[in-house]
């Protein structure tokens, strides 16, 4: 199980270093006219950096950014769609969706029917990527990247820690709120708070899960407190609830 990544000193220097290379590199190459189309975009660092959450990712995000440089960069690969990019976007896409095509393998052992199907129309999309055109075309290749993290269930879970708490407020008011959250919160690791959390089919129901967009689903809860009291004791095994 991925951990959060525990930042150091050294980590912001490596990161910082790749991302200058690699805007440099971009930098140069600008004044030929012929490779401003199929150019990547230049990285910014604290966006960068927010969308790292293990030191897997983090190793992986400094050794794509390292591996490009000029001739790679001025290179062009044209899909048989008529887009163009460049060698090393190329080459990095391809190892993002085999990526993207495990983690999408692992998540649809543990996943409904529901987002089974939403599984299977992304790695179709996938498979079409050579075809696609214009706007579709990078939406396309952005999922592949988003996907294609070596953290992607922890980015996930982690985001779904976070929406959590926000449905969570949703029941401020209820008796054991407090008791509840104080267990949740000792929970540091978003995979285990997952793992916690789904141990209740209420808890489960009061925020079903968040789709490809995020969003937030509230389930059926319906201000049920004793549901939610019975769940804290009976599927929790948290003993001090006031009842």
């Amino acid at each position: 199980m991925d951990s959060l990544i525990r930042w150091k000193k050294g980590d912001y220097i490596k990161l910082g270093q790749a991302v200058a290379k690699f805007n440099n590199t971009i930098n140069q190459l600008e004044a030929n006219e012929n490779l401003v189309e199929t150019l990547p975009d230049k990285r910014n660092y604290q966006k960068l950096k927010s969308q790292i959450n293990s030191r897997k990712e983090l190793n992986r995000v400094i050794k794509a950014l390292r591996r490009a440089d000029i001739e790679n960069l001025s290179d062009i690969h044209v899909y048989e769609s008529g887009e163009e990019v460049s060698k090393w976007e190329f080459q990095e896409i391809n190892k993002a969706r085999r990526r993207a095509i495990k983690n999408l393998s692992r998540e649809r052992e543990t996943m409904g029917d529901e987002r089974l199907n939403e599984i299977q129309a992304i790695e179709k999309s996938f498979s079409n990527v050579s075809n696609r055109t214009g706007s579709d075309f990078k939406r396309i290749i952005d999922r592949i990247f988003k996907i294609g993290k070596s953290d992607y269930k922890i980015t996930r879970d982690k985001q779904f820690q976070e929406n959590f708490y926000k449905a969570l407020e949703g029941i401020s008011n209820f008796q054991n709120y407090e008791v509840l959250k104080n267990q949740l919160d000792k929970i540091k690791n978003p995979s285990k708070f997952y793992e916690y959390v789904k141990r209740s089919p209420v808890l489960m129901d009061l925020f079903l899960w968040y789709k490809e967009s995020d969003s937030l689903f509230y389930g059926g809860f319906d201000d049920n407190e004793d549901a939610f009291d019975s769940t804290l004791m009976f599927h929790l095994g948290i003993n001090d609830v006031n009842v």
